[in-house]
């Protein structure tokens, strides 16, 4: 209940801690992507242990990486960009060992911080309170089409404190 991401052993053994902070994603490859605190970059890890190394810089005016979501190549992963000016923040596609990331949609608004996952084909995020879905090309990393507006009066409390996840094949669960 205080924001930490713990592992638990489906055997229902001890948990550990892991960390705090802007998300974390586990790749079927083994590894889990995550941002220690809200204002940071990305480490990588194995899931079997080791130490974390940096997998993002921050650039220009960038001050927040969240929320990572693997793709299910597992390399791939989308995710959110924040900044102190605003004008590079939007949804992001990046991969694994690469400084390289393309922005796929501009999201301007700090109330817009949500997370962004991908399911069934499509991408689903949150703009002005309202859950958002828009097609996305995994293969190409690219969106086409407008984004169709799910549902409104998501719960929100703060930035990025939205409830909602798919599962690769597309089912959406979510809270109003």
């Amino acid at each position: 209940d205080n924001g930490e991401i713990r592992t638990l052993a489906t055997s229902f053994g001890k948990s550990d801690t892991v960390m705090q902070g802007g998300g974390a994603s586990w790749s079927k490859n083994g590894v889990i992507l995550f941002a220690p605190r809200p204002e940071s970059i990305f480490y990588r890890v194995n899931a079997d242990g080791g130490d974390a190394v940096p997998e993002t810089t921050m650039v220009g005016a960038e001050t927040h990486h969240l929320w990572p979501w693997f793709l299910p190549d597992g390399e791939r992963y989308l995710f959110m960009i924040a900044g102190s000016d605003q004008s590079g923040a939007g949804i992001y596609l990046g991969r694994l060992g690469s400084s390289e990331r393309t922005r796929i949609i501009p999201h301007p608004k700090r109330t817009d911080f949500t997370p962004v996952r991908y399911g069934g084909g499509h991408i689903f995020y949150v703009r002005d309170f309202a859950l958002m879905g828009q097609k996305f090309n995994v293969e190409s990393g690219t969106v086409s089409g407008n984004p169709i507006k799910i549902d409104e009066g998501l719960e929100l409390a703060g930035p990025g404190r939205t409830t909602f996840s798919t599962s690769e094949s597309g089912t959406l669960l979510y809270k109003r």
